[in-house]
């Protein structure tokens, strides 16, 4: 399957810092046994700025997109010393501000995580004894850098029907949710102290990348212009992801992917294209779609950056591509690569590798262009792809040397 990929804009929802000061005792840290107070506010706004790209549909960010968010104070050595969890509502007020009055007096790592609860949002949060879902209760002393926020377990696309040859072929992967849009903040050196209210000011940005995948159906209508986008069994699947993500400030944080087999991992189904806007701030279809591209879905992904410490932003590691896999539904006249008729409502899969890299906060853009029928089975395994060059030279002239043959007498 042929592809192409286009940088699109970056997708900014920084948040405005607000300068705050006050004094402020360096000795905080060998204070026992006291607390201080303490004045926490965040705060972003709506604006989103970026090079312009094909498509020009960036969703809004608001309070709207926040559920909840923990925070956590850590010291030097990594030890969660304190966490509160708060919900900040939908208000227009552009800043939200908390005051904690009990604070273990020290100087920490102040973290916010948005967007990652089990009990509330598609991602799977544990600590190091595996308690799922981060509490108050069950962070206090943990070491931050076993927090982690991973995948959710999800189910194949409905096409993928139990008992079916798709099932078997994909029983060496599991299913996992689309994540939910995690954000964080930091602020480093906040010290606590009993003699003086502590004040900080997060920014919180996502740490969650967006694939926008585009469908060209129309550039060879005669192989595919007779499948389904927008039947609810219709799917983007993706394999290869991040194992998960930790919430570190600084090198040590970001996703994390592990060694060996990149075919023993986790995937992604998000169900049924659309040929519509989705998001209140677009106006029509045409923010999406140009050309021949005529089915998009936006799909959350964690970045496979590498993390904090590499932070890769031209090109996705060897290992670490992206393989992705388009689900649609067969209509009658369509036909599978080789010529086999498939059957109305049968699924048809098309899948390859996207090289380039997904960023935190930033929206990459994923053409696609359909240009065979496709199989009536998702690939088993990722399709390792590697680079070829071929250099023709020029044709070679005609012999020199003329043959001769002997007379022929008729």
């Amino acid at each position: 399957m042929r592809k192409k990929s286009a940088y699109v804009w970056s997708l900014v929802a920084a948040l405005m810092m607000t300068a705050c000061s006050s004094d402020q005792n360096d000795d905080a840290a060998n204070v026992s046994g006291k607390t201080g107070t303490f004045e926490l506010s965040i705060r972003f706004d709506d604006s989103s700025k970026g090079t312009r790209a094909p498509s020009t549909a960036i969703p809004s960010t608001s309070w709207s997109n926040i559920k909840q968010i923990q925070f956590f104070l850590y010291d030097n050595t990594g030890k969660i010393a304190w966490s509160a969890i708060e919900v900040p509502g939908n208000g227009a007020e552009a800043t939200r501000k908390y005051t904690y009055a009990t604070v273990p007096a020290a100087t920490y790592t102040l973290v916010a995580v948005a967007n990652a609860q089990s009990d509330n949002d598609a991602v799977f949060t544990t600590t190091s004894e595996g308690l799922k879902n981060w509490s108050v209760a069950n962070v206090y002393q943990q070491n931050v850098a076993n927090l982690a926020i991973k995948h959710a377990t999800g189910s194949w696309t409905p096409a993928v029907t139990a008992g079916s040859k798709a099932e078997t072929d994909l029983a060496g992967l599991t299913p996992h949710t689309q994540p939910s849009e995690v954000f964080m903040g930091y602020q480093t050196g906040v010290v606590i102290a009993s003699n003086a209210p502590a004040t900080a000011t997060l920014d919180l940005k996502r740490e969650v990348s967006m694939m926008r995948v585009r469908l060209d159906q129309k550039s060879y209508p005669d192989v595919v212009g007779n499948v389904d986008f927008s039947d609810a069994k219709a799917a983007v699947m993706l394999y290869n992801l991040p194992e998960q993500m930790s919430i570190r400030e600084g090198d040590t944080g970001g996703v994390k992917t592990s060694g060996g087999n990149p075919n023993t991992v986790v995937s992604i189904s998000t169900n049924a294209l659309s040929v519509v806007g989705a998001y209140s701030n677009v106006s029509n279809n045409n923010d999406y779609l140009s050309g021949n591209y005529g089915w998009w879905k936006d799909v959350i992904v964690y970045p496979n950056n590498d993390g904090r410490a590499t932070n890769a932003t031209t090109g996705a590691k060897a290992s670490k591509p992206y393989f992705i896999v388009i689900c649609g539904i067969a209509k009658a006249g369509h036909h599978y690569v080789g010529g086999a008729a498939a059957a109305v409502g049968a699924p048809v899969f098309w899948y390859g590798q996207i090289n380039e890299v997904f960023t935190p906060n930033n929206i990459r853009e994923v053409d696609v262009i359909l240009q065979t029928g496709g199989l009536p089975e998702p690939p088993p395994v990722i399709i390792e792809y590697g680079g070829l060059e071929i250099t023709v030279n020029t044709p070679k002239p005609w012999g020199q040397n003329i043959l001769t043959s002997d007379p022929i007498e008729l």
